[in-house]
């Protein structure tokens, strides 16, 4: 079973609003094929586009229908050279999560309001309007469900649980893309796979299955020019929250540090920058040697180091020095404000909830994602029927649960680590590059556990893309934060390998 903080990580900002179950979901009919026509202004130019959302089946080896994978795609219409247009392939976490994240957040063309940020109301009316930080303008959109959530479903005698894995999931996501490159025509697009939290362990193993290092007899034979990780999770032993993961302590400490300063615990008179500069020398420094230490260190120097830690994050030296200077996230979350009576968000640090509503650090729901998940559900389930004629009868599931519960992992999710299939990658395919979107405020995925995969797994530097963005695990929450990444991403796209 998984820690929480893992857990949490899994869902990526999921919360208990799955309507119905995975045996409901997949009684219900799928959606037919509904086209229609739009147009919407981004930089101040006029894009127009069609809106597809269709139900695309794929096979068992032996040529059985074995699912129905839905997928919302916005294909623009106005440019010349459609075939050779970017595409991207966006898909969320979980792993039992649907689209609706990415969908509803800025990089589609329409696009729910939320606010700057934790002031954001948590209840509707909730504003929909054309984005003006949508990334169609240079690049098509497919934005994918993965079966048993939105409106793909299992078909003929497959079950549910079997999808319920990091090679099942992705042997189905990858088919999907094939079969979608063969219906709109689009294999000399330059392709590209956008995830978030599990989404990036799903672009990492698509990558390999796609590319043709394949794990399960299909050969895809599909060249993908580059992947786009927002809240990276493919090396989990670098975010796993228990007592035996030193490693773990030393990531964690710059997000804990951002979150004291933002809150006004640590770092009075500074910028956030030299906060966060600050602590990542002595994560790297004395800290590291500390924790190499273990036993063996000196009690003085544990409580020279302890004054320090309560410098950097905010706690009182006592407290550190009596947690053997190593304060998980969950217990730094629980313990920052406690004496205002709040809780720290585990995937938004900047968000806080009464502590009195919070069951202890073991919490699944986090307020960031009820607020944040409220908003952008309503807002798909508004928009796709008044706007893009999808049937009101079908039910579209944002979540399930069911999925996270049995998982597949192949090994103890602790130590799964795919992000070397990138290395791979980018030795095999030399114009292959790869962007990470970070959260400094991303207690769940920490900004530092996403540096050390970009330094420990084979990627070449020259074609890594680091982005940083005043927020949490969703770095798009916010206006100010969709629109740095919708540009980020453009630049992205839009540039030539090295």
């Amino acid at each position: 079973m998984l820690k929480t903080t893992v857990r949490a990580l899994l869902l990526a900002s999921s919360l208990a609003v799955a309507a119905g179950t995975t045996s409901r979901a997949a009684e219900l009919a799928t959606p037919a094929r509904v086209v229609t026509h739009h147009h919407t202004s981004i930089g101040g130019r006029t894009v127009d586009y069609d809106a597809v959302g269709e139900p695309i089946v794929i096979e068992t080896a032996d040529g059985q229908p074995e699912a129905s994978l839905y997928s919302f795609s916005y294909l623009r219409t106005d440019a010349p050279a459609a075939a050779d247009r970017p595409v991207i392939f966006l898909f969320n976490g979980g792993p039992g999560c649907s689209s609706v994240y990415l969908h509803m957040s800025g990089l589609g063309p329409r696009r729910v309001v939320t606010g700057a940020g934790p002031d954001q109301p948590a209840q509707p009316p909730f504003k929909v309007e054309d984005s003006a930080f949508s990334v169609l303008d240079v690049a098509d959109l497919v934005f994918v469900d993965p079966v048993t959530t939105g409106f793909s479903r299992p078909l003929g005698a497959a079950k549910p649980e079997d999808f319920f894995g990091v090679t099942e999931d992705a042997r189905a996501m990858s088919q999907f893309v094939e079969r979608w490159l063969s219906l709109h025509g689009r294999w000399n697009s330059p392709k590209y796979l956008l995830g978030e939290s599990y989404g990036t362990v799903r672009a990492a193993v698509m990558t390999k299955e796609l590319m043709g290092s394949v794990t399960t007899g299909q050969f895809h034979g599909v060249a993908l020019n580059g992947v786009i990780l927002i809240g990276q999770a493919m090396d989990m032993s670098q975010t796993a929250d228990n007592a035996d993961n030193d490693l773990s302590y030393q990531l964690d400490l710059p997000t804990m540090a951002a979150v004291a300063w933002y809150h006004h615990r640590a770092g009075a008179g500074r910028t956030l920058d030299e906060v966060l500069a600050d602590a990542r020398a002595f994560a790297g420094g004395d800290y590291a040697r500390a924790l190499e230490a273990g036993d063996g260190l000196a009690p003085a120097e544990g409580q020279r180091l302890a004054a320090r830690l309560s410098e950097l994050i905010g706690l009182p030296a006592p407290f550190i020095a009596a947690n053997n200077l190593r304060v998980s996230s969950a217990v730094f979350r629980d313990a920052l404000l406690k004496d205002q009576g709040l809780v720290v968000s585990s995937t938004d640090g900047r968000f806080t909830a009464p502590a009195k509503t919070v069951a202890g650090p073991t919490v699944v729901v986090d307020i960031a994602a009820v607020k944040f998940d409220t908003a952008v559900i309503a807002a798909l389930n508004q928009d796709m029927r008044a706007g893009l004629g999808v049937s009101p009868e079908a039910a579209y599931l944002p979540v399930n649960f069911e999925a996270d519960f049995k998982w597949k992992w192949g090994s103890d999710p602790f130590y799964l680590n795919v992000a070397p299939y990138l290395g791979e990658a980018m030795r095999e395919n030399p114009g292959f590059r790869a962007m990470f979107a970070m959260g400094e405020y991303d207690l769940t995925t920490p900004m530092a556990a996403a540096e050390r995969v970009i330094t420990h797994s084979g990627l070449a530097p020259g074609r890594v893309t680091r982005r940083y963005y005043a927020a949490g695990h969703m770095a798009y929450m916010g206006d100010a934060q969709a629109r740095a990444l919708a540009d980020d991403v453009r630049a992205f796209v839009k540039s030539s390998p090295p």
